[in-house]
């Protein structure tokens, strides 16, 4: 008879799969990745724009624009959020390294985890 530590563990899912959370957040299912690839070059247009266009590239509704205004404020948000973050990294680390070759490496693979999605 087998008791309950002698079974095979059953694995467990951390969360939803990543395109189910996605239709639930975004209208019309929005993958993120598309939506801050589509905002990357809208940035000196306004905030309202922006959705606009956002509502109008991924056929949403009217009605879907303020949450679509949420989706471009989170993607501007992260996007500074980055920026600051590594500008911040590079002033410290240039201070330790004035020439700029150890933290030209480090930056460099900071932004290839960071665009691979790690």
């Amino acid at each position: 008879m087998e008791t309950a530590l002698e079974q095979s563990p059953t694995p467990v899912p951390v969360g939803p799969p990543e395109d189910q959370a996605e239709l639930e957040i975004w209208p019309n299912g929005i993958p993120v990745v598309q939506l801050a690839e589509f905002l990357k070059d809208k940035g000196g247009f306004p905030l309202a724009l922006q959705a606009e266009m956002t509502r109008q590239k991924f056929n949403c509704q009217m009605e879907d624009l303020p949450r679509l205004l949420l989706a471009v404020q989170t993607v501007k948000a992260a996007r500074q959020g980055l920026a600051f973050d590594l500008l911040s990294t590079l002033s410290e680390n240039l201070q330790q390294d004035p020439s700029g070759t150890v933290t030209l490496t480090s930056m460099v693979s900071d932004l290839c985890n960071i665009a691979a999605g790690r």
